[in-house]
């Protein structure tokens, strides 16, 4: 089965026989094609009741912490105690008020709900936001946060399939779940893929005007962008990692009036928050300057 218990190879059933019963798979789903880069996992069941099904079985959450950030290799280690899907996250973190609460942006995803082996992990990341307009790991309060939720038993992590992603796949798939998929249950829990995983976010500056309030339009895209849209949440705005405004998310989001209080140039994130789990992230860079001209 793929990620949500969709059935993609049906393996030959012969009569078992105690002892090691070997099942090959080469990979291909029933159709002969090189399934997508992702995790399977296996239902078995013998003499039509006992069953062994893995992903029945909801995981709870874990949080990881990393190892460390390179620089020089731009590699993030950490390390997982069993095969996970992970969610990896870096920002820009600060107490509030004096208080041991903290608050920041997302500024990058670097994985988002991707299968990792259990072990040492090296995810490949420049250090750059989501616009690739500025270096995260230079700001104060530079933080990741890894989450990770263990695979079923004796998943398969497949790699090397360059042609095809996952969700491109998803979309052509044939019969029902094994599953039944909830939303908001639990943090990322019973989600398919496409309620899993957050859209592209892009944030465009219209206009900064007289009274120095940036104007900026959202916009989501990507195979997910549909589903995340119709999840409850809330978006929240930061002007130099600094919270500026919340309010509940609209699908049909008028532009964002971000305030700008001083001069310069300023770095504005927008994190959209489904309640499910997912988070979709978009940076602009915009400049006041006290000559008048803004941009």
């Amino acid at each position: 089965m793929d990620r949500d218990a969709f059935v993609i190879r049906t393996l030959a059933p012969r009569n078992g026989v105690a002892g090691e019963n070997p099942f090959p798979w080469d990979g291909k789903d029933d159709r002969g094609e090189i399934v997508p880069d992702e995790a399977y996992s296996f239902r078995i069941v013998a003499d039509g009741t006992d069953e062994y099904f893995p992903a029945a079985r909801e995981a709870s959450m874990l949080a990881i912490d990393p190892l460390s950030y390179s620089r020089t290799t731009a590699t993030l280690t950490y390390v997982l105690p069993t095969a996970s899907r992970v969610h990896v996250q870096a920002g820009a973190v600060h107490s509030v008020g004096g208080s041991k609460s903290m608050e920041g942006p997302v500024l990058k995803t670097i994985a988002d709900r991707q299968p990792r082996g259990a072990g040492t992990i090296a995810e490949h990341w420049n250090g750059f936001d989501e616009s690739a307009s500025f270096y995260v790991p230079d700001l104060a309060g530079f933080a990741i946060a890894v989450a990770a939720s263990p695979l079923p038993e004796n998943s398969v992590i497949t790699f090397g399939n360059a042609k095809r992603p996952f969700l491109e796949y998803a979309a052509h798939r044939s019969g029902q779940s094994l599953l039944s998929h909830r939303s908001g249950a639990t943090h990322h829990g019973g989600l398919d893929v496409f309620n899993d995983v957050a859209p592209r976010l892009t944030a465009t500056a219209v206009r900064v005007t007289s009274d120095n309030v940036a104007h900026l339009q959202l916009r989501a895209d990507g195979p997910t962008a549909e589903a995340f849209l119709r999840q409850p949440g809330r978006i929240f705005v930061f002007v130099d990692s600094n919270l500026v405004a919340s309010f509940k998310a609209d699908r049909n989001v008028r532009p964002l009036e971000v305030p700008l209080r001083a001069d310069g140039e300023h770095v504005v994130a927008i994190n959209w928050r489904s309640d499910y789990g997912p988070v979709a992230v978009a940076v602009v860079k915009v400049r006041r300057d006290d000559d008048g001209s803004r941009r």
